[in-house]
């Protein structure tokens, strides 16, 4: 059996080591074009409110590119309302917009909304979108975890009514009246492939006795269901050098992508009961 010499081969490896192996290479990387990027959610008795930037290259520094001059035109029923460039940061949806009208969404599940957008460069985009069927929830119950030192929690379980006959996709948000941060509120994306008529969806046990809960059920559209999962999907990508690039899949056509939604929803304030042992 033949022997290493230990002493030897570290040795080699310092000497190794001690060279100068590192080699500047430059790349030319090709020009980025810039697309636009569009965030519209329509909102029943609320003005419309329009988000647009553009994109920008891998090695630019992070900003948000705001884009003036654009015309931002929303048409409802054969009437177009052009929005104004009004930059301000709505508190509600803890967005910032740009574009903005006085004139209000109108529920509306049989006639779609068009957006249409042209910015100073001539860039061109469309959208559209239209109020899916509001879906009623039909009871919010509490359940608490038994035979545990932490039976103080509760699991809350959703039930609403489901059409089997067709593919349905919704997204649950629950609010707590008081969070301590933004990981105390909840938010659910899922489709009805498992569900009968009588669907229903419930939470981890995360809810105390005498809690406010504001509890919301969206029902989208299947372009809208699609844009979230796959921005998910592309942050989960981005964050894992091994991950393979992902698609974002938008409605937007033309030179530019984002979502332009219309949201259909049901809301329930909820207070959590005591637990009767």
């Amino acid at each position: 059996m033949k022997k290493i010499n230990f002493l030897a081969v570290f040795a080699f490896i310092w000497a190794l080591a001690a060279c100068n192996l590192e080699k500047s290479i430059e790349i030319t990387l090709p020009a980025y074009n810039s697309k636009l990027i569009v965030e519209c959610y329509l909102d029943p008795n609320k003005p419309y409110k329009v988000l647009l930037t553009e994109s920008q290259g891998f090695t630019e520094a992070p900003s948000l590119p705001n884009i003036e001059g654009a015309i931002v035109i929303i048409r409802h029923k054969g009437k177009n309302d052009t929005l104004r460039y009004r930059p301000s940061f709505d508190s509600l949806t803890q967005k910032v917009i740009n574009y903005t009208s006085n004139t209000q969404a109108v529920y509306d599940t049989i006639n779609p909304y068009e957006l249409s957008i042209i910015d100073p460069k001539g860039r061109k985009l469309e959208a559209t979108c239209k109020f899916m069927p509001r879906v009623k929830i039909d009871s919010v119950r509490a359940t608490y975890r038994k035979d545990s030192p932490q039976d103080s929690l509760a699991y809350l379980f959703i039930r609403f009514k489901d059409t089997p006959q067709v593919a349905n996709f919704y997204r649950l948000s629950l609010q707590k009246d008081k969070p301590k941060n933004d990981r105390d509120n909840r938010d659910f994306h899922f489709g009805d492939l498992f569900f009968n008529e009588e669907g229903g969806i419930g939470t981890a046990y995360d809810y105390r006795a005498r809690q406010k809960v504001l509890v919301t059920l969206y029902h989208l559209e299947p372009s809208y269901y699609s844009f979230i999962r796959s921005t998910q999907a592309a942050a989960r990508a981005n964050a894992n050098p091994f991950s393979e690039p992902a698609v974002v899949l938008t409605n937007i056509k033309g030179n530019g992508t984002g979502i332009f939604a219309a949201l259909s929803y049901t809301q329930v304030n909820y207070v959590v009961p005591e637990n009767k042992k």
